[in-house]
């Protein structure tokens, strides 16, 4: 945070932190203890120009528009399959008798 306040951009309102998480911001968990180090330090993961969790959510719909368009574009090949199917079916007359 010093290094921000120093750049005098906090007070200009031109700082957006954005991190994709997880990120080590505390020494709350058994890792962050082990470890001893952060990759940002608290003041400025929850500060007021923090924006990880808009980000985090903005990739939650990312990824399930990802899922929805490839799941519609394998069942529109199958779709297309079954149609190609019933087409060749109907030009030779349907099934063939035993």
């Amino acid at each position: 945070m010093e290094m921000l306040q120093w750049t005098g951009n906090i007070e200009k309102a031109k700082v957006i932190f954005l991190h994709c998480l997880p990120a080590f911001h505390d020494h709350h968990t058994e890792l962050t203890r082990d470890i001893g180090a952060l990759e940002v330090t608290d003041d400025v993961f929850e500060a007021p120009f923090s924006k990880v969790f808009d980000e985090a959510e903005n990739r939650v719909h990312t990824i399930k528009a990802l899922m929805v368009a490839t799941l519609s574009e394998i069942r529109g090949q199958k779709s297309e399959v079954r149609k190609q199917k019933s087409e060749g079916k109907k030009k030779a007359g349907g099934r063939k008798k035993k």
